[in-house]
C-alpha cells in the first residue's frame, strides 16, 4: 500500500502532471483502495481498528492530490477521457 500512494505522491512531485500522469495517480489511488479493503476485511475481526489509525490513512490518501497543477490539469484529463469515449462510440456506432 506504501508503494502504491507513494509512487502517485512522487509522480505528483516529481513530474509534469499532465493527463497521462493523473490517469495513472487515478489508477493507484484505486488499486491502494482495493488493497486497503481487502486488507481490512481480513484485519477488522483480528483487532480493533484506533479511530486514529483510520484519520491517518485518509490524510495519507489526499497528500498526492494536493499539489496545485493536478488541479489546473483536470480539463486537460477530462477532455482527453471524452476524446477517448467519443472515438470508442464511434467504433461501437460503426459495429
Amino acid at each position: 500500500m506504501l508503494a502504491q500512494m507513494g509512487l502517485a505522491s512522487l509522480a505528483a512531485l516529481l513530474l509534469e502532471v499532465n493527463a497521462l500522469v493523473l490517469a495513472a495517480m487515478a489508477w493507484l489511488f484505486c488499486t491502494h483502495e482495493l488493497t486497503t479493503w481487502w486488507e481490512l476485511r481480513y484485519v477488522a475481526p483480528v483487532r480493533p481498528i484506533a479511530l486514529t489509525e483510520q484519520m491517518v490513512h485518509s490524510f495519507m490518501e489526499i497528500i498526492p492530490w494536493g499539489r496545485w497543477p493536478c488541479w489546473r490539469r483536470w480539463q486537460a484529463f477530462f477532455a482527453q477521457c471524452a476524446a477517448l469515449a467519443g472515438g470508442m462510440a464511434a467504433l461501437l456506432a460503426r459495429a
